[in-house]
């Protein structure tokens, strides 16, 4: 059996940082921001073709298991994680954790928090 090369593990590596841990903050600019953060590590941003496919991967991680967008908050799933800091199971209706985030996070608006937090990673 031949072991993957260096290349294969960068791959993966920079398909499982298209969603960078700020995202949960403010989703626009999250590739940029992620970006940043694979440059961090000596790695070149991906062609679109292969970006497309991590992001395609990603969110049918994501999206089989949340209810689709609805301007209506009630049932879009979505979440100010600003306002309500709390990891949920997708699958559980009562297990969840509730977050303390850092002062200085509180009364800042969503792009103001996601850029702290993407400074802090790298």
């Amino acid at each position: 059996m031949k072991t993957p090369g260096l290349q294969y593990w960068n791959n993966k590596f920079v398909a499982y940082m298209h969603d960078p841990v700020d995202k949960v903050f403010h989703i626009p600019g999250h590739e940029k921001r992620a970006g940043d953060i694979i440059s961090q590590f000596g790695l070149n941003m991906p062609n679109d073709r292969f970006w497309k496919l991590a992001d395609s991967m990603a969110s049918g991680f994501e999206r089989g298991q949340v209810p689709s967008y609805s301007k209506n908050e009630n049932e879009n799933g979505a979440v100010n994680f600003l306002e309500n800091p709390i990891i949920t199971h997708p699958t559980a209706s009562d297990a969840q954790l509730q977050l303390e985030l850092p002062d200085e996070l509180k009364n800042l608006d969503s792009g103001s928090a996601a850029g702290i937090i993407n400074k802090e990673v790298i």
